[in-house]
């Protein structure tokens, strides 16, 4: 069992096969199935989420002390631009409010930033989701406007809050003395 990380004990690494079966069984309910996957139908099974892995989607797992402990892709959105966005972002909910979901989200932005020379990073988020937006906001997203979007596999229409972060804020709250 986890416990709470150091920045240290942490690694973002590619998933391997069996790591689909984890992040499947950490949707905890059909509303945060919604919430993590709106364009796929409940259950979430394994081979949906290894469906998530397509071309320009790059999905990682963070790993501590050996185990998988959160889900997240880092999408092109824009190659030539530089622009991408996160999508699928999963903590094991037996170890949400512990920091791995800042944790997660922080090694997606330093693989999008620094090794992927990124302009921009998007993501969208449903406006109910409190955590979460409390999550981006501690690494730096700021709100970006609203989206509208459409999900037919529960026809339903949900307007989304966008959040963003740029290259130069980025590296401007790194650099900053603490």
């Amino acid at each position: 069992m986890a416990t709470r990380p150091a920045n240290a004990d942490v690694q973002l690494v590619t998933p391997r096969p069996e790591d689909a079966e984890r992040v499947a069984a950490w949707i905890a309910d059909a509303n945060e199935g919604y919430w993590v996957a709106p364009q796929t139908r409940l259950p979430i099974t394994p081979s949906d989420v290894r469906g998530w892995e397509k071309r320009g989607h790059e999905p990682h797992v963070l790993v501590h002390d050996d185990d998988p402990v959160g889900y997240g892709e880092l999408n092109v959105l824009n190659g030539p631009a530089g622009r991408y966005w996160l999508g699928h972002i999963l903590v094991n909910p037996t170890l949400r409010g512990q920091g791995f979901g800042r944790l997660l989200v922080e090694r997606l932005l330093r693989r999008a930033f620094v090794e992927r020379d990124a302009s921009r990073v998007n993501l969208v988020v449903f406006t109910e989701n409190a955590p979460a937006i409390a999550t981006y906001h501690v690494c730096g997203f700021r709100q970006d406007g609203f989206e509208t979007h459409t999900f037919p596999v529960y026809r339903r229409t949900e307007r989304l809050l966008r959040m963003m972060i740029r290259r130069n804020d980025y590296l401007l709250e790194r650099s900053a003395p603490t």
